[in-house]
């Protein structure tokens, strides 16, 4: 049983990932699904830094780094002074940012709404409360 339940987490998160590059790409939303997840941590946590969004994503600091680098290239993103801690920066949306975000938005809710069709919602609080536990059961391998 625990077999498969690995090859069903490992199954769905493919899966999902495929749906979201998917959709994205028939929403003309062209960044790596990584840079989608960011940007919805620049819209989900206030003040965000580059190290919130590097613990929220599970990635080291070169990997947010160069993620930070192409989305302030590409114009979705600024740097400016955190209100309280001098060494570290705010990240937000630029106006371009906003706009990628809401159809960020849409193309996340159309893959969310895929992937719970046939469940009820019982279900799928259900599930996410297994989950939870599963990832708090595993937290001593992720404080690297």
């Amino acid at each position: 049983m625990q077999h498969n339940i690995s090859e069903a987490l490992h199954g769905l998160t493919l899966s999902y990932r495929k749906a979201l590059k998917h959709l994205a790409a028939e929403a003309d939303i062209l960044i790596p699904v990584t840079h989608i997840r960011a940007i919805k941590c620049i819209t989900n946590i206030e003040n965000c830094s580059a190290r919130d969004i590097a613990k929220r994503l599970r990635l080291d600091k070169s990997q947010v780094a160069r993620l930070v680098k192409d989305l302030l290239e590409q114009d979705y993103i600024e740097k400016d002074k955190h209100p309280t801690n001098n060494r570290c920066q705010v990240i937000s949306l630029t106006a371009a940012g906003k706009g990628l975000q809401q159809k960020i938005a849409h193309v996340d809710n159309q893959a969310r709404t895929q992937m719970c069709s046939g469940m009820t919602q019982q279900e799928i609080e259900s599930f996410i409360q297994l989950t939870e536990l599963m990832k708090s059961n595993l937290t001593q391998y992720s404080k690297d």
